[in-house]
């Protein structure tokens, strides 16, 4: 790993079975984790810096039974006879704050979901065509409430979204001969060059570049490996201290400092094991746990000290398009 919000290896090492045992970049002094494993080599544990910690338990069947977040929440999940996960518990020292029970069909897919959070009690129902696509969803229980239909064209695009569910609008897409969307500007490539006024740029290696989103110029920077490293919006620079030798598998961000007015400060760091485990908010000194419900819908950042979960509701559909772009993790465009 290197240096300014840069790709940092640093002091990583694995022990003697090649796991990963130790994350110490050189250039983030905040950033510092280590692992340890069963003899089956599955990541139990996970330690950071501020000696939180999170475990990792498995069943007798190697499926993921259990993870105990550093705020002591933690999620115990079940599964049914062909050992496709069916149930989550959420649960802390005062008991369970939250419960998701999924009903599949014979082929694997979900077709109903039972979900009780903070007491609001929730059913997802789902229909696919024999395709599998989703065509119809009835959400009720505590809101927002509705159903949502669906429907596609003969190679599959998503014509039309028709919603009584409040926060969820419906839509109408008309795609040309190359499938895109006939309201965006593409390149000859099939980048998106405009949208809804918005412009977007790109260098030679297909990579986002350039932007303008609302009016505001965003201006996006990678390394020689093609991890984003810094993005400029307006007056406001971000550095992304990335690694790439994690348990997730992926290259995630690690460390996230803000440039304004010539200060560098420290703005969060993130901590992961199978995946996203924490973010500390420097500024606020707030620890916050992600809690990732299975195949629930559902993704929720619990403060350090667990009551309720801080989740936004939306319906299956929305979900992980909406939630899962959790800011500074590296996943979102812009």
């Amino acid at each position: 790993m290197a240096t300014n919000a840069r790709k940092d290896p640093g002091n990583s090492s694995c022990n003697s079975f090649g796991n990963l045992s130790r994350i110490q970049p050189d250039t983030g002094k905040d950033v510092k984790f280590s692992y340890r494993y069963d003899l089956l080599n599955r990541l139990t544990y996970v330690l950071d810096r501020f000696t939180n910690n999170t475990a990792y338990t498995f069943d007798g069947a190697g499926n993921f039974q259990t993870a105990r977040y550093p705020n002591l929440v933690t999620n115990a999940c079940g599964y049914n006879a062909l050992n496709p996960l069916t149930n989550v518990s959420v649960i802390t020292a005062s008991g369970a704050i939250a419960s998701f029970a999924d009903t599949l069909a014979a082929a694997g897919n979900r077709t109903n979901l039972n979900e009780i959070i903070n007491g609001a009690s929730r059913t997802n129902q789902w229909q696919c065509d024999p395709c599998y696509r989703l065509t119809n969803e009835v959400i009720s229980g505590s809101a927002p409430a509705g159903s949502i239909s669906y429907k596609y064209d003969t190679v599959g695009n998503r014509t039309n979204r028709t919603s009584s569910a409040s926060g969820v609008t419906n839509q109408t897409f008309v795609f040309n001969s190359n499938d895109q969307p006939t309201n965006d500007v593409f390149d000859s490539t099939g980048h998106t060059r405009t949208n809804n006024g918005n412009a977007f740029f790109y260098d030679v290696e297909n990579r986002l570049t350039n932007a303008v989103v609302g009016g505001t110029n965003i201006i996006i920077v990678y390394d020689g490996d093609g991890n984003r490293v810094k993005k400029i919006v307006g007056s406001t620079t971000n550095l992304y201290l990335v690694d790439d030798r994690n348990p997730t598998g992926y290259t995630q961000v690690l460390e996230e400092k803000s440039v304004s007015g010539g200060t560098t400060n420290l703005v969060r760091l993130y901590t992961y094991g199978f995946d996203l485990i924490s973010q500390r908010d420097a500024r606020r000194e707030r620890l916050r746990c992600r809690s990732v419900f299975g195949a629930a819908p559902s993704l929720s950042l619990l403060d350090s000290q667990p009551g309720k979960l801080s989740r936004k509701a939306l319906p299956s559909s929305n979900t992980f398009q909406q939630q899962a772009c959790l800011r500074g993790i590296g996943r979102e465009i812009l």
